[in-house]
C-alpha cells in the first residue's frame, strides 16, 4: 500500500524514535503513522469506489445494447452503432484531454458492441473486466484504445446529428406499439451522463456539448427520414430507413399475450368490454360453423370516435393481431394513413393512391385517422376516396378490416353522410378522456418502460398539474399524448440538473424528482 520512498522514510522516523528513547517521540511516530495509514486507505478504497462505478456503468450500457445485438438483424445494429461512435466523437471534441478513466470507459463498451469481428481483444477486454482489479487491468484495457481510434469518424456535424437509430425505433413503436424509442434515449442519455462527468468534473465547454445532445435526443424535432448513414465512408450509399425499420424484428407474441397487452391498457374499460364481447362472438360463431349450423356475416369495419391520444392505434394494432389469431386475417398487420395519404391533386390520381394502400393492407387492417377530412365540397377528390375505398370493401369483403377513426360528432357526421358508409360500419368503439389519476398511471408507464423511478412528491406534483389541465380540458385535450410531452419535459429537465451533479449513480440517474416535472407553461414552449 505505501510506497517504497514512504517505508524508507517511516524506518528513518522510527530509528530516530528508538534512539531518542522518549515516550513524547514515540506517541508522535504513531500518530503519524496512523494518519499516513489512514489516508493511503481513504485513497485505496477512493480509487476502487471509482473502478466499481465504472465497471456498473459499462456492464449495464453494454447490457442493454446487446440486447438489441442479440436480437435484431445486423442492418439496425450497424446504424445503432455507428450512432454511439458518433456520440462518443462529438465528446471527445468537447474535452480537452480524455482522462484515463474516460478512455477506458470508451474502450470497453466500444470495442464490446462493435460487430466487426476482426477487431481482435474482445475476449481478452472480457476477460479483463471479469476478474477487475484496479490501475493495472485499466492500463491492459487502456492500451487497446488506438483500435477504438480507428472506428471514430474523420467528422460528425453536432448541430445536425441524426442519431437514425431512434428514428427506427420510433417508427417500429408507432407501428408495434412498442416501447423501444424511450429505451433506447434512455440508454443514451445515461451513456452521455457517465462519460461526460466520469473524471470527476465538468467544464463549461462540455456543458454547452451535453446540453446540445440532450436537447437533440428530447427534441419535438422528427429525426431525419430520408437516408440512414451506413457504417463506411460519406461517399457509400446510405441505407433506406423503411430497410432498416423492417430489420428490426422481434419474437411474435402469442394470442394470450395479445390478450394481456390490451387487458393492461389503462382505463378504456368500455373498449376492453365490447373487444371481450366480439371475440366471444367470433369464436361462438365458429363453434357453429363446425357443426354446419348457419352463420349470419359478422362486419368488422369499424369506427373508433373519441379525442385524440385515447389509445384508438394501439387498440387498431392490438385488433389486427386478434384477428389474425382467430382466422379473419391473414396478416394481422395495420396500415396506418389519413386524407393526405389518400386525396391526390388531379383528377385519376386519388383511385389510384387509394388502391395503392388498399392493397398494402390486404390481410390487415387500413386504419383511417380523422377520416371526416375525407368528406370535402365541390370539386374536392375526398369523395372519389371515399367511392374507392367502399368499393375495396365490395370487393374484398373478407380480405382486410377498414378502421376510420376521429371526433365523436365529426365521425357521425361523415358516416351519416353516406348510405354506403352507415351499411358498411356497423361497430362503434367510444374512447372516453382519461382522468388525471389514469394520465398519471400512464406517465408511470412510460417511467417502467425506461427504468426511470419516480418519487412520491414528484408523483405528487404530476397529479396536481394533471387534475387542474383536465378541469379545464376543451376538445383538443392530448390525453395520452399530453403526457408524453409532460414525461418528455421531465427527462430534459432532469438532464439540465443532473449536469450539475457529480458523481452519478445509477440512483441519481434514474430518478425522477418533482423539480423535473414541468409547469404548466413550459408544456407549450
Amino acid at each position: 500500500m505505501l510506497s517504497k520512498k514512504e517505508q524508507e522514510k517511516l524506518k528513518k522516523e522510527f530509528l530516530n524514535v528508538l534512539q531518542d528513547n522518549s515516550e513524547e517521540s514515540l506517541s508522535g511516530f504513531a500518530y503519524n503513522l496512523k494518519k499516513t495509514i489512514e489516508s493511503k486507505k481513504a485513497l485505496y478504497f477512493e480509487l476502487n469506489a471509482d473502478s466499481d462505478f465504472l465497471i456498473t456503468e459499462i456492464r449495464k450500457i453494454v447490457f442493454n445494447i446487446q440486447d438489441y445485438i442479440n436480437n435484431y438483424r445486423r442492418e439496425f445494429v450497424n446504424v445503432l452503432v455507428e450512432d454511439i461512435i458518433n456520440l462518443c466523437f462529438i465528446i471527445i471534441k468537447s474535452k480537452n484531454k480524455l482522462s484515463e478513466n474516460e478512455i477506458f470507459f470508451m474502450t470497453s463498451i466500444l470495442l464490446l458492441i462493435h460487430q466487426d469481428t476482426e477487431l481482435s481483444g474482445k475476449e481478452k477486454l472480457c476477460s479483463i473486466l471479469n476478474d477487475f482489479s484496479g490501475a493495472s487491468d485499466m492500463a491492459k484495457v487502456n492500451k487497446m484504445w488506438p483500435k477504438v481510434e480507428q472506428l471514430l469518424p474523420k467528422h460528425v456535424d453536432k448541430n445536425n446529428l441524426p442519431l437514425p437509430s431512434l428514428d427506427c425505433l420510433k417508427r417500429y413503436d408507432d407501428e408495434n406499439g412498442t416501447m423501444h424509442y424511450e429505451k433506447m434515449r434512455t440508454i443514451f442519455f445515461t451513456f452521455i451522463q457517465s462519460l461526460m462527468k466520469i473524471d470527476g468534473h465538468i467544464t463549461e465547454n462540455e456543458v454547452k456539448t451535453e446540453k446540445l445532445i440532450n436537447k437533440i435526443l428530447f427534441s419535438k424535432k422528427p429525426f431525419s427520414r430520408d437516408k440512414i448513414i451506413s457504417l463506411g465512408s460519406s461517399e457509400e450509399e446510405g441505407v433506406n430507413s423503411s430497410e432498416i425499420v423492417a430489420a428490426v424484428e422481434g419474437i411474435e407474441e402469442d394470442f394470450e399475450s395479445v390478450l394481456k397487452k390490451i387487458d393492461e391498457m389503462v382505463g378504456l374499460d368500455n373498449i376492453k368490454e365490447e373487444i371481450n364481447t366480439l371475440i366471444n362472438l367470433i369464436k361462438i360463431k365458429k363453434k357453429r360453423k363446425e357443426r354446419g349450423l348457419p352463420n349470419s356475416k359478422i362486419s368488422l369495419h369499424s369506427v373508433f370516435y373519441g379525442p385524440p391520444g385515447t389509445g384508438k392505434t394501439t387498440i387498431a394494432r392490438l385488433l389486427g393481431k386478434v384477428f389474425k389469431y382467430l382466422g379473419l386475417l391473414e396478416k394481422g398487420h395495420v396500415v396506418e394513413t389519413d386524407r393526405a395519404g389518400l386525396v391526390a391533386g388531379f383528377i385519376g390520381q386519388t383511385a389510384i393512391q387509394v388502391n395503392k394502400i388498399a392493397e398494402a393492407a390486404m390481410g390487415g387492417i387500413l386504419f383511417i385517422d380523422e377520416a371526416y377530412a375525407l368528406k370535402g365540397s365541390g370539386n374536392d377528390f375526398g369523395q372519389e376516396a371515399i367511392d374507392t375505398i367502399l368499393k375495396r370493401m365490395e370487393d374484398h369483403r373478407d380480405k382486410f378490416v377498414v378502421i376510420v377513426a376521429g371526433y365523436p360528432d365529426e365521425m357521425k357526421e361523415f358516416i351519416d353522410s353516406n348510405p354506403g358508409l352507415k351499411s358498411r360500419f356497423s361497430r362503434y368503439f367510444y374512447f372516453k378522456d382519461y382522468n388525471a389519476i389514469e394520465l398519471v398511471q400512464i406517465y408511470k408507464i412510460f417511467c417502467k418502460n425506461t427504468a426511470i423511478n419516480l418519487t412520491k412528491a414528484g408523483e405528487e406534483k404530476l397529479l396536481t398539474m394533471l387534475k387542474i389541465l383536465y378541469a379545464k380540458k376543451g376538445r383538443s385535450f392530448g390525453n395520452g399524448r399530453l403526457v408524453r410531452n409532460i414525461f418528455e419535459k421531465s427527462i430534459g429537465n432532469q438532464a439540465n440538473r443532473l449536469v450539475k451533479i457529480s458523481p452519478l449513480t445509477d440512483e441519481i440517474l434514474s430518478t425522477i424528482k418533482d423539480a423535473d416535472i414541468p409547469l404548466e407553461n413550459e408544456l407549450y414552449e
